[in-house]
């Protein structure tokens, strides 16, 4: 073995040792140098990372520490800056994300920061007390239910606003026992989705004795355009019978998780499946090369001075000599073995009818793998064996079900809004006798609920639906969702 290789294995834990605490201390720098500068934020994402990279450093509590108390102090001054600029919305938000980080952090407030944040609590408490009772007062419940659940944690520290805000509490549910009340006399059969509507408002204040009751009829206009299961027929040429299973588990997944299923209905879905896959693999004989440095022994002559004594004389005479030596030659080594050059293409087309309208759906994914492998191995030159590492087909198909799931899922998502999102959309009990009679705000609603089923939690509804919301609830879908924990 070559001695200086082995005097390198022997110091290699030592050098990653020196560079892993001199990479700490470069970065420990760093965070010192973003503390001088204020920049808090990323001081504090700095000093975190290097705590758990290096938690006998007993520097480091008191730097993140103070990271964190700068973070934390920049942002009661912006939500004070906020409050004085009158954006008191935007200051009760940022306080509440204040509060929200510190818990987070587990760190209590120094004494400063402790004051500030106390001050900022008190302004803050009118205008947030105003907005609960005039939502109540306006008969707005599922406001006043919002800004509780999101802001109440500000105030519950001190006993005499806890004690407003149990009274709030009471106040809101009151209202909403009143709200369930209006809307239960103003729905019917005829609009089974916003009757259910209802009847989640009613549930949520515990008013259930007053919610409207779903008849079998109405149940079963509701999921008219739902169905209960999907049948998948037909199948993907070229796929063997075996790896049809996760291709059909993740379609059903993704149709159960769909605004189109529903326990309720009596319809399946026939599911018509084609497409294509492909395994594509050719292995063509190459010849490879390996380049590699190898020793060489050689003799050179060297000249060589030294001192004799010629004619009485001491004098310097140089004499040529034969020396052994060592170079390094560049070389080659060829040999045998396989290029790979595969392709593995799946893809998948259906054109299910869904409520009466047809969706087009396709699906691709295709890996490639281009190569050289071979057995050869001669570590004395550096070579190692490149096995062949050829794409499995039923890997591979494995591989594409969450991307399937996922874009057939958005693709039904997707179908149910363009069928249902419009504000002149046809609803399926406008021929049943009374529905003229009914309150136009709650058939505008029936058509907002129907088109909520397919919005994802989180994403923007269509505007019309939003505009309903506004007008009738003074919330948005979203906020509504938060409170009656509709997902």
């Amino acid at each position: 073995m070559n001695p200086n290789f082995s005097r390198m294995r022997r110091i290699t834990p030592l050098l990653i040792f020196i560079l892993f605490v001199s990479a700490c201390s470069s970065a420990k720098k760093r965070a010192i140098e973003l503390l001088e500068k204020e920049n808090y934020e990323e001081a504090a994402a700095q000093l975190e990372a290097l705590a758990k990279k290096s938690p006998d450093d007993t520097d480091l509590p008191g730097l993140l520490a103070q990271a964190r108390n700068g973070v934390l102090d920049k942002r009661l001054i912006s939500v004070r800056m906020d409050r004085m600029a009158g954006n008191s919305e935007n200051a009760l938000e940022k306080l509440l994300g204040t509060f929200e980080q510190q818990r987070a952090w587990k760190v209590s407030f120094n004494p400063k920061l402790a004051f500030t944040a106390e001050e900022e609590t008190i302004l803050a408490w009118p205008g947030f007390e105003r907005s609960i009772a005039t939502a109540i007062q306006a008969g707005k419940p599922l406001k006043s239910e919002w800004r509780l659940k999101r802001y109440q944690s500000i105030f519950t520290g001190d006993p005499g606003r806890a004690r407003k805000i149990q009274s709030l509490q009471a106040g809101s549910k009151d209202a909403g026992v009143k709200l369930c009340e209006s809307q239960s006399k103003q729905v019917g059969p005829q609009i089974p989705w916003q009757s259910d509507f209802t009847t989640r408002i009613c549930a949520y204040f515990g008013a259930d004795a007053k919610a409207p009751h779903l008849s079998v009829e109405a149940r079963t206009l509701k999921t008219r355009s739902q169905y209960r299961s999907m049948t998948i027929t037909g199948e993907v040429a070229g796929l063997g019978a075996g790896n049809h299973v996760p291709v059909r588990t993740a379609l059903l997944q993704a149709f159960e998780q769909s605004p189109y299923f529903s326990t309720d209905a009596t319809e399946v879905l026939s599911y018509p499946l084609s497409g294509s896959f492909v395994n594509d693999l050719k292995q063509t004989p190459v010849r490879l090369s390996h380049a590699y440095t190898r020793r060489e022994d050689y003799y050179d002559m060297v000249e060589k001075k030294e001192h004799k004594l010629i004619d009485g004389k001491l004098r310097e005479v140089t004499k040529r000599e034969k020396v052994k030596k060592t170079r390094e030659i560049p070389d080659t080594y060829y040999f045998q073995g396989t290029h790979i050059n595969q392709r593995v293409e799946l893809v998948l087309a259906s054109g299910p009818v869904l409520a009466g309208s047809q969706l087009s759906f396709a699906f691709q994914r295709a890996g490639t793998v281009q190569e050289d492998s071979h057995d050869v191995e001669l570590k004395s030159i550096g070579l190692e064996a490149r096995p062949i590492r050829p794409l499995d087909p039923a890997e591979f198909v494995k591989a594409q079900q969450d991307g399937l799931r996922g874009d057939f899922n958005q693709a039904l998502f997707d179908q149910w809004q363009k069928t249902f999102c419009s504000p002149s959309v046809a609803l399926p009990g406008e021929s049943m006798s009374g529905f003229a009679s009914l309150n136009p705000d709650m058939i505008t609603g029936e058509r907002v609920q129907t088109c909520v089923q397919g919005v994802r939690p989180g994403s923007a509804a269509p505007v019309f639906a939003e505009d309903w919301y506004r007008n009738q609830l003074d919330i948005t879908v979203q906020q509504a969702r938060d409170v009656l924990q509709v997902r």
